[in-house]
This record gives C-alpha cells, structure tokens and sequence, in this order.
C-alpha cells in the first residue's frame, strides 16, 4: 500500500504559500488596493470638507446672529430715546401751555377785577371814599403805593405816578407834565374827571 509523501507535501505547501503571496502582484488585485487605499483617502478629505463646511457655516450663522441682535439692540436704544425725547418734548410743552393758560386765567383775573374795580370808582363822589383798588394786570397781585382815596392822588409825587401806570401797562408820553400824569392815572382808576 502506498504511503503519503510528508516531504512532497511540505514542498507543494511551501509552494503554494510562495505563489498565493505573488499574487498580490496581480494588476487586478494590486489596483483594488489603490482603489481602496483612494477611497480611504477621499472619504477622509469629504469628512474634513464636511467639518470646514459646518464650521464656516456655524460660524457665519453666528456672526449673522450676533450682527441681528446688535442691530435690533441699536434699533430699540434708538427708539427707546426718541421716545423719551418725545416724552420730554410733549411734557415742555404741556407744562408751557399750563403755564400759558395759567398765566392767561390770572391775566384774565386781573382784567376782570380792574374793570369792576374802575366801575365802582366811577361812582366815588366823595374825594376821600376809599378806591376799589386795580391790581396787577399780569400777576394779580397788588399795585405798590396804589391811591386809597381820590384825594391821594393829590399827594402822589411824578415817579409814583409813573411806576404806577407803567404796572397798568400805560404808556406815559416822554416828558408829561405832573397834572396830565394824574389825568392819565385817574381816567386808568376809573374816576370820573371832574376838572
């Protein structure tokens, strides 16, 4: 009976080893090797590609955003003080017309008591009856040094007169004489002229 060959089988073992490892020399499998030694190359340069991209684009949407909300934040400060400075306008004028219409009540008061006032001493017969005295015509408020009686008036120097009728806001004429500034102060009280 015939025995295997150990040797032989050694040999065509050893054989076999020696030509699998050429075969890597083979331009088929040698270009899939390259192929894929490519492909690992291609895949790592999209990924890098792909991780530029995100970052490129996070970093625009980041700035947009930052530029967005500096623009919005700018917009309302903007707003923000022009609607105080609107406020504040609307109060000046609110409280200038307040005081206008305060002024005008108290102008208007005035007027209104200095035409009783000068109806009333129309009727003074008696030189020393105590006078409805005028006020102010712009404050309201009392006239200094103003006559008490028709005969006062008598007594009253140049200067008084003067002030007395420019409070009244009446024109004296440069230069007057004494008796037409008590003329004028008199027909400005109201008396009735009895020269």
């Amino acid at each position: 009976m015939a025995q295997p060959n150990f040797h032989l089988m050694s040999q065509s073992a050893t054989t076999l080893s020696e030509q699998l490892a050429l075969c890597e020399n083979m331009p088929a499998i040698e270009g899939g090797a390259v192929i894929l030694a490519r492909l690992d190359n291609l895949t790592t340069r999209l990924d890098n590609f792909e991780n530029q991209m995100v970052n490129q684009m996070t970093t625009q949407i980041t700035n947009l955003r930052n530029d967005m909300t500096n623009q919005i934040t700018n917009l309302t400060n903007d707003m923000t003080a022009q609607m105080a400075n609107l406020r504040d306008d609307m109060t000046n004028h609110r409280n200038d017309m307040t005081n206008q219409l305060a002024n005008l009540t108290t102008e208007t008061r005035a007027k209104d008591t200095n035409a009783t006032a000068r109806l009333r001493n129309r009727t003074i017969a008696d030189r020393n009856l105590p006078l409805a005295p005028l006020v102010n015509p712009r404050t309201g408020g009392a006239i200094p040094r103003f006559l008490a009686t028709p005969a006062a008036l008598s007594a009253l120097s140049g200067q008084d007169l003067i002030n007395i009728l420019a409070v009244l806001d009446e024109n004296v004429v440069p230069n007057p004489t004494l008796s037409g500034k008590k003329r004028m102060l008199r027909g400005c009280v109201g008396l009735v002229d009895t020269s």
